[in-house]
């Protein structure tokens, strides 16, 4: 599938569960995943669609590419739809957890990053973003945290109009980032030549971790903050783990307007192997797809 490959997105979540062997073997905190939770991110487990399990996210994705294609009648000779495509990020600081959290809600979590606007489309997936050091004067108890934020691509509206939305709605408040100075709802236009690469961004392994360095100002302004970010680090990696061992990525997608045909057909496609080989009732969460 010529979008797949283009892509990029095995080789990088192939890079990733090679990390979190290592990390199995030689983070500090390893003994806090048990051997059954490290036989996830197993080969023949991919078919269960395991959110922990970067070969699930490779089929996924691949099923995904297949899709998108069909629905915008993409290929080798026509390779950007007829109109503009975006990446959209929420965050919200009501999503965030403790990093030693090991249970996540993540029915409230999908309620409160779930958005819904006339005219868009988009298909996407909650993600954990790991706060290493968080600093002074940012929302919320605790010098780190777990930040679960949504990325989506999204189409229907022109780049002007679709601006004009996204502004407004980060205006009205409606999601509060973790700091001042950061944005709760963004979206950016995807360049036809950075299609293929960030159509899979927001299915990827979590791969880096963030920390937040207050900006200086005036005793009467109110400080705002910037956000830089590195590679995860080995024991980061083994917490966020731990936070999506018991999650499907079911549990993490969510699609509005034509994104929901789409998706549900790439789960159909996505979990075809696993339905061959079970006769046992599908889990709650494989049944979502909106």
């Amino acid at each position: 599938m010529w979008l797949f490959q283009e892509s990029g997105f095995r080789r990088r979540e192939v890079n990733a569960e090679y990390r979190l062997r290592e990390a199995f073997e030689t983070a500090r905190n390893r003994n806090k995943i048990k051997r059954r939770y490290r036989e996830l991110i197993e080969p023949n487990q991919s078919m269960f669609l395991h959110a922990a399990s970067p070969r699930s996210r490779i089929r996924f994705f691949r099923s995904f590419c297949q899709e998108f294609c069909e629905h915008f009648d993409l290929h080798p000779h026509n390779r950007y739809p007829d109109q503009p495509l975006f990446l959209i990020t929420i965050v919200d600081v009501e999503c965030c957890v403790s990093v030693d959290d090991s249970e996540i809600d993540i029915d409230r979590i999908r309620q409160r990053l779930r958005f819904r606007m006339p005219g868009i489309s988009f298909v996407g997936c909650i993600e954990p973003g790991l706060y290493a050091n968080k600093a002074t004067g940012s929302y919320g108890a605790g010098k780190s945290a777990v930040s679960w934020h949504f990325h989506g691509i999204a189409w229907g509206l022109s780049k002007s109009e679709m601006r004009r939305r996204i502004d407004a709605l980060e205006k009205r408040g409606r999601y509060l980032p973790i700091a001042d100075g950061l944005a709760g709802v963004h979206s950016k236009p995807i360049h036809p030549s950075e299609f293929a690469r960030t159509l899979g961004y927001p299915f990827k392994s979590p791969r880096n971790e963030y920390r937040l360095r207050k900006i200086l100002s005036s005793a009467d302004e109110q400080p705002q903050f910037q956000q830089f970010v590195s590679t995860l680090r080995k024991g980061n990696q083994l917490n966020l783990f731990n936070q999506c061992k018991a999650l499907y990525l079911d549990d993490l997608l969510l699609a509005s307007g034509e994104g929901v045909g789409i998706l549900a057909k790439t789960m159909k496609t996505a979990l075809a192997e696993f339905r061959r080989r079970s006769a046992k009732p599908i889990s709650r969460g494989r049944k979502r797809c909106s």
